[in-house]
């Protein structure tokens, strides 16, 4: 997705995670505010077991999922296109002490594969996210899990959206709607032949 618009707030949220990267005060602030219970919620819709390997694509200067992920104990890589902004993701990842759980790679999430994942979180702001998302459909595990964030009410004007009806034509996904008009999708894995989930407090089966 292109467009002024979108451009705008892309800069705006980078220039947050590049000031959060700078002052790790601010970050921890930011992330206990805004991230924490959000990406909580997204690893128990996920059912992350012990010993899972993580991807995260567009990780930004401040990896606020691999961090809180790595602080319960889970191996993350992380994948951002702008080296400036790994370079200093991974300055953040070592003030955190964290190094030996996430990896930062600067590369583009149409290159990354899905093979050697149990489970991929891709951010709101990646873009051509369906076409990344297809990708990792056809490289992940059967067992392998998919958790993308869409935008919700007036922020699907300046954002891509990517329905999962329209990615899958069995298996299962949830819808879980968070906090500053996000919601979070999980695709469960293709190889499952039943799967339930909650979609808008409403049970539903593929």
């Amino acid at each position: 997705m292109t467009g002024v618009i979108y451009d705008n707030f892309l800069a705006i949220v980078s220039r947050i995670e590049d000031l959060c990267s700078k002052h790790i005060c601010f970050g921890k602030i930011y992330y206990h505010l805004f991230y924490k219970k959000m990406i909580a919620r997204e690893a128990q819709l996920v059912d992350l077991k012990p010993g899972e390997r993580v991807l995260h694509i567009g990780g930004g200067s401040f990896p606020f999922t691999a961090i809180h992920l790595a602080l319960q104990g889970f191996k993350v890589q992380v994948v951002d296109m702008d080296r400036g902004a790994v370079k200093r993701a991974r300055k953040v990842v070592e003030k955190w002490g964290l190094e030996d759980f996430i990896e930062i790679v600067a590369a583009n999430g149409l290159e990354v594969s899905g093979a050697g994942f149990d489970a991929v979180w891709i951010s709101l702001h990646v873009d051509p996210k369906e076409e990344i998302i297809k990708k990792l459909l056809s490289t992940l595990p059967a067992s392998g899990r998919i958790i993308y964030r869409n935008p919700r009410g007036i922020l699907r004007h300046y954002y891509p959206t990517v329905d999962p009806a329209e990615l899958i034509s069995d298996g299962a996904y949830n819808l879980n709607k968070q906090i500053l008009q996000k919601e979070s999708i999980i695709i469960y894995g293709q190889g499952e032949d039943y799967h339930e989930s909650i979609i808008d407090g409403k049970s539903q089966c593929w």
